[in-house]
């Protein structure tokens, strides 16, 4: 055998699993089959072991003392150091050989040499074991114990188990189980194929992060889920550890996310079972702005409407006033939010948004005012904080410059001074389409506004629907504060009190110009302003 082959069977790992090999002289007339050998430990040798190496070692050695002691011819000492010298080289040549070469016709065992190679801290594959037949006689492969997940890593897996070599073009023959080995004729036993399947199942993996994305600025609960992840020691983001990292079973983890620079990042886990890899797998988000927000002030009772604009606000969750949360908080796009504002007390409050890329604060940036008429709010503008039936919310404009009573010669009922949303119900309710004909009772009641002052109504916003058309005490509530309120004419404006002397023909109506409050038919056409009730 060539010395470079004695020197790499020396050196071969001795902690593996046995090949054993039944061995067959093939007769002219037939082949005979030994019998099997059980499998042997790794370091046992059929032919030659270690052990009878060093005992032959040992008794050269008390030889040599004995003749040297009792003067005996140097003759008889030569020729025994020449016999002990070359029984010991045999023996070693013998013990190399044994780790690769069959050299025994009776059947022999032989151990699969499992040696790691290795890439960094990753496994890039195993060295192959080749065997050849060397005892002089055809053998037979009886049988191939192959090499356990322990045997492949004796010490855990401490990286990722990378892709298998690719084999040479002719490599020998697999040591299959019946093969067939001529004289001086080689097989090869896969280790790294062997080793991989027995790894298949126990390596560590992972499968899914959740959430997928967060602020530049960590701090993210996420969970992991995968395999064999018991044990986990690191996980990592873009290469910086995270923290927190809780082993809740074998297929799950919880962490909290680093600080990163915005981008995608791979997310790796270390195990005793190798470590795991998600590339692209989690986003870091650049930091959110809030830059300004509109209108900056609104009543203390809530429900107005602002838009906030900054920057990396997609993905927005939340938005608060002080620590109270906003309703109808709606995304548009990247940089503008819309929202409405909670109830609060009186004072200037921070305004915090919150988004995957992290909060954002606009300090002082909202200030809460007395409730009070001519505030924008809840659709429109307080026009009247009277108490009970008068406290009311108008519109911010005229819903119609001429418009009928509706109904002429048709008495509907809605005769109430005071509740002008009992009226308008009571007056749609008998004249419905009215042949066709708008009529101010039909304005109020079809109209809609939305937080954002959108009409009708978009996706996403407050929508206000259930206006109606005041009442007499009503309506001159909204004259009284007009000023206030803004956007009335000088003209008439429709009341929903029908004449209750002639309710026929007859409806209350209110010059905004004068003052009076008068009643006409309900053919003749005047301005309408809708309202709807408020709890301020």
């Amino acid at each position: 055998m060539p010395r470079a082959s004695m020197s790499r069977l020396f050196h071969m790992t001795r902690s593996a699993r046995s090949l054993r090999l039944g061995l067959a002289a093939l007769l002219p007339s037939a082949t005979v089959f030994a019998q099997s050998i059980s499998t042997t430990p790794a370091l046992a040798v059929p032919v030659s072991g270690p052990i009878m190496v060093l005992l032959l070692g040992a008794g050269l050695l008390a030889s040599s003392v004995w003749f040297l002691r009792h003067r005996a011819p140097p003759a008889v000492v030569l020729l025994v150091a020449f016999f002990g010298g070359t029984t010991l080289w045999h023996g070693a040549v013998v013990l190399a050989q044994s780790l690769s070469t069959f050299d025994n016709p009776s059947g022999q065992t032989l151990p699969i040499p499992v040696t790691q190679i290795q890439s960094g801290p990753d496994v890039a594959g195993f060295e192959w074991a080749d065997f050849s037949n060397g005892s002089g006689t055809t053998l037979v492969v009886s049988s191939l114990v192959e090499p356990t997940f322990a045997q492949c890593f004796p010490n855990g897996v401490t990286g990722t188990l990378l892709p298998p070599a690719v084999p040479p073009a002719s490599p020998p023959p697999a040591c299959n189980e019946g093969l067939t080995l001529v004289e001086g004729a080689m097989c090869r036993a896969n280790v790294d194929t062997m080793c991989r399947a027995a790894a298949a199942g126990q390596l560590a993996t992972l499968t899914t992060i959740s959430p997928t994305l967060g602020p530049a600025t960590g701090g993210t609960p996420v969970t992991l889920t995968g395999t064999n992840l018991t044990g986990a020691t690191a996980v990592t983001f873009g290469g910086i550890a995270a923290t927190s990292v809780t082993v809740v079973n074998a297929t799950t983890l919880t962490v909290v996310t680093p600080a990163h620079s915005a981008g995608m990042v791979d997310v790796v886990v270390a195990t005793p079972r190798g470590g795991a890899t998600l590339a692209d797998a989690y986003q870091y988000q650049p930091s959110s702005t809030l830059a300004a927000i509109g209108p900056s002030s609104g009543a203390a009772m809530g429900l107005t409407g602002v838009t906030l604009t900054g920057t990396n606000l997609a993905g927005t969750t939340s938005v608060t006033f002080g620590g109270v949360a906003a309703t109808s908080v709606s995304v548009i796009n990247s940089t503008t939010v819309t929202a409405v504002t909670p109830a609060h007390a009186i004072g200037a409050v921070d305004v915090v948004i919150q988004t995957p890329s992290g909060d954002a604060t606009l300090s002082n940036g909202f200030t809460f005012l007395a409730t009070a008429v001519g505030q924008s709010t809840a659709g429109g503008t307080i026009g009247a904080l009277d108490g009970g039936l008068r406290n009311l919310v108008a519109a911010t404009a005229d819903n119609s410059t001429a418009v009928e009573w509706g109904g002429l010669g048709i008495t509907s009922n809605a005769q109430s001074s005071s509740d002008g949303s009992a009226n308008t119900a009571t007056i749609i309710s008998v004249l419905g389409t009215n042949g066709g004909t708008p009529y101010a009772a039909e304005v109020c009641s079809a109209y809609e506004v939305d937080s954002q002052g959108n009409t009708p109504c978009q996706a996403g916003n407050a929508c206000y629907n259930d206006w109606f058309l005041p009442a007499q005490d009503q309506l001159d509530a909204l004259y009284i504060n007009q000023a206030a309120i803004g956007g009335f004419s000088v003209g008439v404006y429709w009341s929903s009190t029908e004449f209750s002397a002639n309710p026929t023909f007859a409806a209350w109506f209110q010059s905004f110009q004068a003052g009076f409050q008068a009643v006409s038919t309900k053919v003749t056409s005047a301005s309408v302003r809708c309202v709807r009730s408020i709890t301020p």
